[in-house]
């Protein structure tokens, strides 16, 4: 009989087992996360896809987190039947959500169209088709107001009705909805994959009156449909077509933003009906960083610049002065985000260098008054527009 028992043991099963346990652990995690947004997905969704798509995430990630950790569980074959039927739940639902997505292909004479250039293409597949854009905006829209200090209480809620109201006409269009999103480029810019190539909205009126055109540029999170959809009647009562270039999270300062806007620029050049018309560049929120960049380095391309609700850099103004572009400034009196003070001081700024500036200070507004159908939007692009003619 030994008298001495060796304190070696093989340890390599133990670990292995506690890294299989630590992986789950992270899986199960993160199936968390993506499953109290599905609930909330499902109790604000206004469209049966973006229903759909939360019942199939809410079924489907519990049963793949059961099924990933069945080999760890004391009877793994009763695991694995338990696991199925949720998962044959999430299938259904996911078939059901894709039968309801957009093709991203509207009847050719629809008055906003979807242009991709430099061999993109739309993603039928992406999270962003098969959850309609009004949830994912509706549901971001009711968030925002817990994790953004500058809107909370009433202004969160107002927000909310607006961009809710917004894309409930953009749902009445059966072509406009048969547009789908590009708010998938915007998602794989927040993880540092970047576009494909360069998508452009192109929105054209009933009766196109030949003066000049808007090159509009989104500001943060993307290229949304309500951006359009609050532009649709100023584009049909004043006959003045539109086009929207995309860059990824918004932020026209990075590698590639100028470029996105010149290639958009060059595009409307080679269209028959919109070469050779001046154009009034636009931009909202960080929008206005594509707008300085784009004014600096081209000045003879523009014949006017409008900044809603924008980042303003001063450091760039006496460039800005220096091109010699008109410029006009639309801003809230109640921006929290970007502070009224910036826009009036740019004003000041650019006055100084011997610049004109037309600058509005809309009283009560905020930084959404792009989507707000009582804030002077119109009356800041008739004046522009007047300029660039």
């Amino acid at each position: 009989m030994p008298t001495h028992l060796s304190p070696r043991h093989d340890l390599e099963p133990d670990r292995l087992r506690w890294a299989a346990e630590a992986l789950v652990l992270m899986f199960g995690g993160v199936c968390f996360v993506v499953w109290l947004g599905s609930a909330l997905l499902l109790a604000t969704a206004d469209t049966w896809g973006g229903r759909l798509f939360a019942l199939a995430a809410l079924a489907g990630l519990p049963g793949l987190v059961l099924l990933a950790t069945a080999p760890l569980l004391p009877r793994p074959r009763r695991a694995v039947l338990g696991a199925l039927a949720p998962i044959a739940l999430a299938l259904v639902a996911l078939a059901g959500c894709i039968s309801l997505a957009p093709r991203g292909v509207p009847p050719p004479d629809a008055s906003l169209q979807s242009v991709w250039l430099d061999g993109a293409s739309f993603r039928r597949l992406s999270v962003a088709n098969l959850v309609p854009e009004i949830d994912q905006l509706t549901l971001g829209a009711r968030l925002v107001r817990w994790v953004d200090p500058t809107v909370g209480g009433e202004k969160g809620a107002r927000l909310h009705r607006m961009v809710r109201d917004t894309y409930l006409a953009h749902r009445s269009d059966p072509d406009r909805v048969a547009l789908g999103s590009v708010l998938g480029d915007c998602y794989r810019d927040m993880v540092g994959l970047r576009p494909p190539g360069v998508h452009l909205w192109v929105q054209r009126p009933a009766v196109d009156q030949g003066g000049p055109i808007v090159l509009f540029l989104h500001g943060s999170l993307g290229s949304w449909l309500a951006y359009q959809e609050a532009l649709r009647p100023f584009v049909e009562s004043r006959g003045v077509p539109v086009v929207s270039p995309a860059f990824g999270v918004g932020d026209w300062r990075r590698p590639g933003g100028l470029e996105t806007v010149q290639r958009a620029l060059a595009w409307v050049r080679a269209q028959d009906d919109l070469s050779g018309r001046p154009v009034l560049l636009v931009g909202l929120s960080n929008g206005g960083l594509g707008v300085t960049r784009a004014l600096v380095a081209d000045p003879d391309a523009y014949s006017a610049a409008l900044y809603v609700s924008a980042v303003l850099e001063p450091r760039l103004m006496d460039e800005v002065a220096a091109a010699g572009v008109p410029v006009h400034i639309l801003h809230g009196s109640e921006d929290a985000r970007v502070p009224a003070s910036l826009a009036t001081g740019t004003a000041e700024l650019l006055q100084r260098e011997g610049l004109p500036v037309a600058l509005t200070v809309a009283s009560g507004q905020d930084h959404f008054l792009f989507i707000d159908p009582d804030a002077p939007l119109f009356l800041a692009l008739d004046a522009a527009l007047a300029e660039a003619r």
